[in-house]
């Protein structure tokens, strides 16, 4: 969630709508892929490698499109791109692996992932930045649905220990999103982007060496196919049009991401992996879409003074960036 501000002004052009588009989709679809690996791999160890690959592809282009100097930045300003890919991407997507092979559908975790704003609100709060009635009232709304997601509707059941799992990976990614204007970090996003990926393999590494997990090479197709779109699609491509974006389309419409993806990610997982679409996952997911709307339409009416460097209460998509997801 870094504080940025879009190309103001104008209407977007076809290209951008596209990237709109192909951003919806992509940072919608992590979800499925991680269940499609995690299906034959186990969760950190997985996600560990598939960050570690995305590193070292980020680190291959920032070579090749800048030259090594690149890479050789301030000694803290890689220890905070280290920590913030820990935060928003080995706890954030890690648990959210982790969460999944605990049993909780790829659409609840979507679901559960999109509080994330309402977490980054409670996170300001704590630091004297006064929430609008209107933040408050989203978070109460957000706070419902989560409740009536989590509780089901007598048929589904939502497991509490994978769902309170998922819940922990949004914490994180809401700290990160909320303290990343506190770390010093690279002035290249794409330096950033490596960095932030290595920070985050680094620590399910380390995870799933404490929790004895290994490293699977025997992956079916399948969950290969869904590795390799994770790193090239989601991690290279997503963050890259994403960042592209910024520029070239006015922030509160790129930020609709937010509560586009988990409908997004609710359909993939119904259509695909046939999920039952329950009552209460229409019904508590509307509502925390809903909730997520009306927190982020809030913020972006604060004074710009108040706005600065609080860090945006959407979840961010780059994958150095997901809320990805």
């Amino acid at each position: 969630m870094n504080v940025v501000t879009g190309a103001m002004g104008g209407s977007p052009s076809p290209r951008a709508w596209a990237g709109l588009m192909f951003v919806y989709v992509v940072l919608g679809s992590p979800y499925l892929a991680i269940r499609l690996v995690i299906d034959e791999a186990s969760p950190l160890a997985s996600m560990s490698m598939r960050f570690a690959l995305s590193a070292a592809l980020m680190g291959l282009v920032v070579l090749v499109a800048r030259g090594p100097r690149a890479l050789r930045v301030p000694v803290r300003q890689i220890v905070g791109a280290a920590v913030l890919g820990a935060l928003l991407l080995g706890i954030g997507n890690g648990f959210n692996a982790l969460g999944q092979s605990h049993g909780v559908s790829t659409s609840v975790t979507a679901l559960l992932v999109a509080c994330v704003p309402m977490i980054v609100v409670g996170l300001q709060a704590l630091t004297g930045i006064r929430p609008t009635i209107g933040a408050l009232g989203g978070i109460v709304l957000g706070l419902g649905g989560l409740g009536i997601v989590v509780a089901g509707d007598g048929q589904s059941h939502v497991p509490l220990v994978g769902a309170a799992i998922v819940l922990t990976g949004a914490t994180g990614w809401a700290v990160g999103s909320w303290g990343k204007p506190y770390l010093a970090m690279p002035a290249d996003n794409l330096v950033g982007a490596a960095y932030q990926l290595g920070g985050a393999a680094l620590l399910l590494l380390v995870m799933a060496t404490v929790t004895r997990e290994q490293v699977d090479l025997r992956m079916g197709p399948v969950a290969w196919g869904a590795m390799a779109y994770m790193v090239l699609i989601v991690s290279m491509l997503g963050f890259t049009v994403y960042v592209w974006l910024l520029d070239h389309m006015d922030v509160s419409l790129v930020t609709t991401h937010t509560y586009v993806n988990p409908i997004v990610a609710v359909a993939l997982g119904v259509a695909i992996l046939s999920e039952p679409l329950s009552w209460s996952v229409v019904l508590g997911g509307g509502l925390v879409i809903v909730a997520v709307m009306i927190i982020i339409v809030a913020a972006s009416r604060k004074p710009a003074a108040a706005r600065h460097d609080q860090g945006r209460t959407d979840s961010p998509p780059d994958e150095g960036e997901p809320r990805d997801h």
